[in-house]
């Protein structure tokens, strides 16, 4: 018995390594385009590369991270802004990753007329595609919290 649950397992542990490669995006919410997008569309978009330097529970990560700007990714969906006054700022981004893990940014962090933070959507680290796909890529911050890896949503609130 234990050894079927462990053979089960790992068809899991391996289907799931597998659907990284075709990991896809789907962006939702207050958008008027929603997507979907794919790591080869995302690297297929303008890309950008930045230094990131954080903690993690294991110690230091420094490396260099390739993608897309979370905030050209957003626009393509088309922020719906309302009219209300403060419109473009009322919004807050959560980024989900395929095992449930979340973190919401604001949309004044990641706009270039406010904070314009610089987050990206990595699809690459050090030169090398990544092994999750896609990771949410947040410079500046000193905890690695906010790097969500394999991101598969992106729900405009």
């Amino acid at each position: 018995m234990r050894g079927r649950i462990l053979a089960a397992l790992a068809v899991v542990w391996v289907a799931g390594g597998a659907s990284l490669a075709g990991a896809q995006v789907a962006v939702t919410g207050a958008v008027s385009k929603p997507l979907t997008l794919t790591v080869a569309e995302l690297a297929a978009e303008p890309q950008v590369t930045i230094h990131s330097s954080f903690n993690t529970s294991h110690g230091p990560e420094s490396a260099d991270y390739a993608g897309v700007p979370l905030w050209s990714v957003l626009q393509k969906a088309g922020v719906v802004d309302g009219t209300a006054k403060g419109g473009p700022l009322r919004h807050g981004i959560l980024v989900t990753a395929a095992d449930g893990y979340g973190v919401l940014l604001s949309i004044g962090e990641i706009n270039p007329d406010f904070a314009n933070d610089g987050a990206i959507l990595a699809i690459r680290k050090d030169g090398q595609p990544l092994e999750e796909g896609v990771r949410l890529v947040v410079p500046g911050d000193k905890k690695g919290g906010r790097s969500v890896r394999h991101v598969t949503g992106i729900e405009v609130q």
